[in-house]
């Protein structure tokens, strides 16, 4: 048995191909237009240098 799909779910396919071609043409463009900062990206979380008197457990700091 082949069962048809309706309207709206039928245009889901489409739609997120379109944001996802849409997305890829603003990475593509920001990375021709702005590679240095494009490239920055990947150093962020290397440049970071973590406290060590600082605790991220979620309680309120006095």
């Amino acid at each position: 048995m082949s069962y048809a799909v309706t309207a709206p779910v039928s245009y889901t396919g489409p739609v997120v191909g379109a944001w996802m071609m849409a997305g890829v043409v603003v990475l593509i463009i920001l990375v021709r237009r702005r590679h240095g900062r494009t490239a920055e990206t990947a150093r962020v979380p290397l440049d970071a240098t973590p406290s060590p008197d600082l605790r991220q457990n979620g309680a309120v700091q006095p």
